[in-house]
């Protein structure tokens, strides 16, 4: 491939959002000629080349923690003690503790 078709091939990829190896099946080219004219690419441009790959990070999902609200018994309300405290879950649900 001439450069000006590899520099066009380098751009469809940048715009794709597609991992390296679903994009060069797609293309019918290999992964190592693309990852290495996009390491030249990037390399006259002075950026580094990180190649998205077929594996996911992994997530970590934070564990539930306790929070601490401190003492409430400074917080102005109707002044015979009740409180209530809503929490939006999303997708239109929401929880109201109410404390009378």
């Amino acid at each position: 491939m001439s450069e000006q078709t590899w520099a066009e091939v380098l751009d469809r990829f940048d715009r794709a959002g597609l991992t390296i190896d679903k994009f060069c099946s797609r293309e019918g080219i290999s992964r190592s000629s693309l990852a290495r004219r996009r390491t030249l690419r990037n390399k006259q441009r002075g950026i580094a080349s990180p190649l998205r790959t077929n594996k996911v990070a992994p997530t970590t999902v934070p564990k539930a923690a306790f929070v601490d609200l401190g003492d409430l018994a400074g917080v102005h309300g109707s002044g015979n003690g009740a409180m209530g405290l809503r929490i939006e879950l999303g997708s239109g649900m929401s929880l109201h503790l109410v404390r009378r």
